[in-house]
């Protein structure tokens, strides 16, 4: 049987041990995701459901602050499907955490709806709760220990800076009107220079 698999990943202004306790306890994993959660136990082998009872699963594997594990299944699952794997890996980031879903298993042509569903049930609810870590505001150290700006922002300042031409014919342009000496203009070629109307 073909499976589908998805893996999606977003920054979130939380430590990872706050984003691995929250996914464990059931009134944070409501709060998180504004759907009623249970946690039966936070152990392996512990029970949970999410989405007011469309997910179901059991805990397979956990490492504090680091990895969850667990089997997952929905109501939109076939009868006769295996339940699917969930990982969820945190790791730490400056200012936060990155959040990485890796979902295995899953019914075939189910993984394109739920890559969505990720997006919009988990992910945007949870950067409401946790905070938006975006990319720019994670600070980049180069060798030697030295900060240095990431590089879409270097970038983006370099696109709106003027060009050196044109900031010096403005200057120019600027120092003549208000009277100044400036650099004169070459007469044009076969003729004189047309006095200024």
């Amino acid at each position: 049987m073909t499976t589908d698999v998805i893996e999606l990943s977003r920054l979130f202004a939380a430590p990872p041990e706050r984003i691995y306790a929250a996914w464990l306890d059931a009134a944070e994993h409501t709060a998180m995701t504004g759907s009623p959660a249970t946690v039966e136990s936070a152990t392996v082998g512990g029970r949970y459901t999410a989405a007011n009872g469309y997910i179901d699963g059991s805990i397979v594997a956990l490492e504090p602050g680091v990895r969850i594990v667990q089997s997952w299944r929905s109501d939109d699952f076939p009868a006769d499907a295996l339940d699917s794997l969930l990982e969820v890996r945190l790791e730490p980031v400056p200012g936060g955490t990155r959040v990485t879903l890796h979902h295995g298993d899953l019914p075939e042509g189910q993984g394109p709806a739920l890559l969505e569903g990720w997006e919009e049930f988990y992910f945007e609810p949870m950067e409401r709760y946790f905070g938006k870590l975006r990319p720019r505001e994670v600070k980049v150290t180069a060798a030697g220990g030295k900060a240095r700006k990431p590089a879409r922002k270097a970038a983006r300042k370099a696109a709106t800076r003027r060009p050196a031409r044109k900031v010096a014919k403005r200057k120019g342009a600027a120092k003549r009107a208000a009277g100044k000496p400036g650099k004169k203009a070459a007469p044009r070629r076969g003729g004189t220079r047309r006095a200024p109307r």
